[in-house]
């Protein structure tokens, strides 16, 4: 396997990791808004977030499975989802931004990845000159059929409860 793709493979993996943590730690952000909520809301958002712990889960076994990990590598992910769980909750707690501008990040994160796709769909049309992007009886391309949606799961943060003001 060239350098190439192994640093692709590993960016893939690093920004999965990334957006599962997020996705996850938008699920545990909302546990602690809950004091004001009835109890029938906070059974909903109890039951979301072991909905989005069973599509982690079920996401992970998938990527086990795909990219064939060993004990050592399993453990390495692991690390690395727990390191970038801790970066997202540090950054969430960043008092610098303000939720318009987080959202605008967020969009631009997106469009970055769609930006990301596309380029990756010319590359692969580049080297398979004969057609692999050819739409398949689905409408979906081949190249698009391979590649997950790394959006898949994630949902909008809650509205956040209104701060009180700090004390100097």
């Amino acid at each position: 396997m060239t350098i190439l793709r192994k640093t692709m493979i590993l960016t893939t993996l690093a920004a999965f990791a990334l957006l599962s943590i997020s996705a996850w730690a938008q699920g545990g952000s909302a546990s602690g808004s809950g004091a004001g909520q009835n109890g029938a809301q906070q059974a909903d958002q109890q039951n979301d977030r072991t909905q989005m712990r069973e599509q982690q889960r079920l996401r992970q076994e998938e990527l086990n499975r795909r990219l064939n990990f060993s004990g050592d590598q399993k453990q390495q992910w692991v690390l690395i989802q727990k390191q970038t769980a801790q970066q997202v909750k540090t950054a969430r707690s960043d008092d610098s931004l303000n939720e318009e501008q987080m959202q605008e990040q967020q969009e631009e994160l997106k469009k970055w990845w769609e930006e990301q796709r596309a380029a990756k769909q010319q590359q692969d049309a580049k080297a398979d000159p004969r057609g692999s992007n050819t739409p398949s009886p689905s409408g979906q391309s081949k190249a698009g059929a391979k590649e997950d949606d790394i959006f898949a799961g994630m949902v909008q943060d809650p509205e956040p409860a209104p701060k009180s003001p700090k004390k100097h």
